[in-house]
C-alpha cells in the first residue's frame, strides 16, 4: 500500500513511500527514506492515501500553522502591553 506523508509536509515536503496497514489507522513504513527509519509507525494524522487529499491536507496544516502563529503573536504583544508588575518582599519578621 502506498501512501503520501503529509507529517514534514511546512518544513521538507510530502513524501510517498510503501507501508504496511495496521490496526487502528497506524501503518508500517516498509520503503527506506532518509526521513523514517525501516518498520516505523505512522498514525492516520501523518498521512493520507491517496494523491487526492494532499493538497487539502497541506492548506489544512498552513491554515492550523498560522493560527498558532497569530494566537503566540497575541500572546506577544498583551505581555507587552501589560504594566511591569514587580513582586513585594516580604517582610521575614
Amino acid at each position: 500500500m502506498r501512501v503520501w506523508v503529509t507529517k514534514f509536509a511546512l518544513t521538507q515536503g510530502v513524501f510517498e513511500i510503501d507501508v504496511v496497514p495496521l490496526e487502528n489507522g497506524l501503518v508500517r513504513v516498509v520503503s527506506a527514506n532518509p526521513l523514517f527509519w525501516h518498520n516505523d509507525i505512522l498514525t492516520a494524522k501523518e498521512y493520507v492515501e491517496t494523491e487526492e487529499q494532499v493538497e487539502p491536507r497541506v492548506r489544512e496544516l498552513q491554515s492550523l500553522k498560522v493560527a498558532a502563529a497569530k494566537r503566540q503573536l497575541a500572546k506577544a504583544y498583551a505581555a507587552f502591553a501589560s504594566p511591569i508588575r514587580y513582586r513585594e518582599e516580604k517582610d521575614p519578621a
